[in-house]
């Protein structure tokens, strides 16, 4: 081992890679980062591109003594150890120093540490930016605990406790299709022990460590689940759960005072003073299903006491939450959203009870549809888990999938949407200051911070409401022509039904009215057959004709439903070329990001004399925000009443449809009937007379064919007869009928039921 003025020397002697630009092939790009004792560089191969991290030990010797410099020597010496050993793909992977590297290491007498390079930053530079200062989206979430999870979980199986858990620690590697990888890094402070043993020496960073560390009493790879616990908090609210900022005597004294069901503490706005809770505060960005489950999950890992942080079982358990199918529903007429667990048993039926206890719409009244326009199955677990959420890229990509719903009972129109935001008290009493007044928060620096922190997270909510309007107007327009579609087919097979049956009909009639004719001095061979039998037919005849002008006015309907929409105000195609978020909220949105990203990096002593003084500044850019986004919701709500009331008019005829349909199955009894009567009745006796009274074989065969003549002959009114039994009545009505009947023609592009004589 060698002696303090020995590693002096050895030193200077250094070299160091954050000093050099290159080295052969390879050149130095940046310093990635920078700590006591260590530097990070990245470096590109001039021929092949190939990107590497390079950590690089560096220990100065006139701040340490030799115990400390020994300590340091041998945890650098024990981090390429475990960083070689481990192959995890969310762990920052150790690779082979190129041998360029290699007589520099040599040289110096320390290893160096190549590692792989992941190009997206950390996860602390995440959550320093403006808009996810009140936490992340859930999917983000979602990735970031189970990957991360699968990582600890890893290095416990190895018996390795990483002691260092921090938003620092852990890199992103941006994947194709928007995807990440997150992986852990730095072990530095890594230590192995077997499954019975502990440690008790104090390392890793105070706000991320278990209490026990402070008590320096022995651990165990339980303090990795508290440090965990505290990140996913953290992640999720955009702050640590336990007094953040406060001194580390506070913070401790609060901890060993809670409750094993308390999860953080809160700020009461009115005396300062802080209480505990039990549920994760309203000011995030996730859905209420995912909210429960992590909120009894946290309950677990921030357990005071180690032995109940739940071990190993704690990343079982986040990787059953983090793997649930979940569905996001939006409902147009509240803003509202709220998300509900499905599996492939998930039936339609059984989805639309759930929705009713959290909308009060009642399952008959509910409509809901994709955001791609398509209509829900019966069996919606099935059809959503294996078309969107199979492979796995898609569910980490889709999960959770919105459907939108309203009320078939209700008319759709613009509410004031700002009414049904989460609206912090501190930002509602900074809108209630109307008259620019400064109320008095503006005096203190962290206050007027807390406060325009939640100005950011309420217009972010106002960005997220605007933009789920407009993909249900996109949703529901792709809906509308979806479902306008199959009214068409439904309604041409129904109008090639009914044709079929009114054509046997005016058959039949021409028929009996040409028997009439042929006898008009005896009733049309009335005396031929029974009174009894041919009213009823002449009485169901009448009916098929009232039922067939019902008929007309349900083609006739199907024209006037289509909405007709002003072109000027509201182009379909500009529509759906349109980007998600209008280009001047995302302006006023940065806008209010950037006065909040200005004022927490000012400094406390300069921030009296600047615009950011007090609340004006942030009270204009949130109500240019609110007139904006009331606006754009008008001009939306103006298109999408007109479509759901479109969608309310095709339901309505498409169950016209079904009930015709039903009716029809019950007309075609008697048309069964109608063709065993004029057979036996009309068409057999007629053969009969024609056979007694013919003189000839050729007259008798052009009686016969004249029954089949009738199919295809136009009617000619006769010679009026005189005014005998009901015939004239009946057939008078019907004949007009018929005529104007065959006189429609049905465009099925349009539903428009025409004339074709007019």
């Amino acid at each position: 081992m060698m002696n303090p003025f020995q590693h002096h020397q050895q030193q200077q002697q250094q070299q160091f890679l954050n000093d050099l630009d290159s080295i052969e092939n390879w050149k130095r790009v940046q310093t990635l980062g920078s700590g006591t004792f260590a530097t990070i560089t990245l470096w590109v191969n001039k021929e092949t591109d190939e990107k590497l991290a390079l950590k690089q030990s560096y220990m100065d010797v006139q701040r340490f003594s030799k115990k400390e410099i020994t300590y340091y020597n041998e945890r650098w010496q024990q981090e390429i150890k475990l960083m070689k050993k481990l192959n995890c793909e969310n762990v920052v992977k150790a690779l082979e120093l190129p041998k360029e590297f290699e007589q520099l290491s040599i040289n110096n007498g320390i290893p160096i540490l190549a590692m792989q390079y992941c190009s997206g930053g950390d996860l602390r530079k995440v959550l320093n930016e403006s808009g996810n200062c009140c936490g992340l989206s859930e999917k983000e979430v979602r990735e970031i605990l189970k990957q991360i999870g699968s990582a600890i979980n890893c290095l416990h199986n190895l018996n390795i406790v990483h002691r260092d858990l921090k938003p620092e620690n852990i890199v992103l590697q941006p994947l194709p299709n928007d995807r990440i990888l997150y992986k852990l890094t730095d072990l530095g402070f890594a230590k192995q022990l077997s499954e019975t043993t502990s440690a008790n020496s104090f390392v890793g960073t105070f706000a991320y460590s278990a209490p026990e560390l402070f008590l320096t009493t022995p651990y165990t790879s339980s303090v990795d689940n508290w440090s965990f616990g505290v990140i996913a908090f953290e992640i999720v609210t955009g702050r640590r759960p336990f007094l953040p900022n406060h001194p580390v005597i506070e913070v401790l004294d609060a901890i060993r005072r809670k409750k094993p069901d308390d999860i953080c503490t809160e700020i009461d706005d009115m005396g300062g003073n802080f209480y505990y809770s039990k549920e994760i505060p309203p000011i995030n960005h996730i859905g209420n299903t995912f909210k429960s489950d992590l909120e009894q999950w946290l309950k677990m890992v921030l357990q005071f006491d180690p032995e109940k942080r739940g071990g190993r079982m704690a990343y079982k358990e986040i990787e059953k939450i983090t793997n649930k199918k979940i569905i996001e529903i939006f409902s147009i007429c509240s803003y509202e959203t709220f998300t509900l667990e499905i599996n492939e048993k998930t039936q339609l039926r059984e989805l639309k009870e759930k929705i009713f206890s959290y909308s009060n719409i009642i399952p008959s009244n509910q409509y809901l549809f994709y955001q791609n326009g398509d209509k829900l199955s019966e069996r919606i677990g099935q059809q959503i888990i294996q078309t969107w959420y199979q492979p796995r890229s898609w569910f980490e990509r889709y999960n959770p999938i919105i459907i939108n719903l309203f009320d078939y009972s209700k008319p759709v129109s613009y509410q004031e949407f700002y009414k049904f935001l989460c609206l912090p008290n501190r930002v509602e009493k900074m809108l209630m200051n109307v008259n620019g007044i400064d109320d008095g928060n503006g005096d203190d620096y962290d206050d007027l911070k807390l406060t325009w922190r939640n100005s950011v997270f309420v217009a972010r909510q106002t960005v997220k409401k605007y933009r789920f309007i407009h993909n249900t107007l996109k949703s529901c327009l792709l809906n509308s022509l979806q479902k306008f579609n199959q009214l068409q087919n439904e309604n041409s097979h129904l109008f090639n039904q009914l044709n079929q049956l009114f054509s046997l009909i005016n058959f039949s009639e021409k028929l009996l009215w040409k028997n009439y004719q042929q006898n008009p001095e005896d009733g049309g061979a009335i005396d031929d057959y029974d009174d009894q039998d041919i009213r009823p037919i002449l009485i169901k005849l009448k009916n098929l004709h009232e039922w067939r002008h019902q008929i007309t006015e349900h083609f006739d309907q199907n024209q006037r439903i289509i909405p007709k929409f002003n072109k000027e105000l509201f182009l379909f195609q500009d529509f759906f070329q349109s980007p998600e978020i209008d280009p001047e909220l995302w302006s006023k949105y940065d806008d209010i990001q950037k006065a909040y990203d200005m004022l927490r990096k000012m400094k406390k002593i300069d921030y009296k004399e600047s615009a950011f003084s007090n609340n004006n500044l942030m009270v204009k850019l949130l109500c240019d925000i609110f007139r904006l986004v009331e606006k754009l919701m008008k001009q939306m709500f103006s298109v999408l009443s007109i479509l759901i009331e479109f969608l309310r008019n095709i339901r309505n005829q498409r169950e016209n449809c079904q009930r015709i349909r039903m009716e029809f199955r019950q007309k075609e009894e008697f048309e069964n009937d109608l063709e065993e009567f004029l057979f036996s009745h009309v068409i057999h006796r007629r053969q009969n007379r024609y056979h007694e009274n013919s003189t000839s074989s050729t007259e008798s065969s052009e009686m016969i064919n004249d029954v089949d003549r009738i199919t295809t002959e136009s009617h000619q009114n006769p010679e009026q007869p005189e005014k005998n039994f009901i015939w004239e009545e009946f057939f008078e009505k019907f004949q007009k009928e018929n005529l104007e009947w065959k006189s429609k023609s049905f465009d099925f592009g349009s539903l428009e039921f025409k004339d074709l004589f007019r």
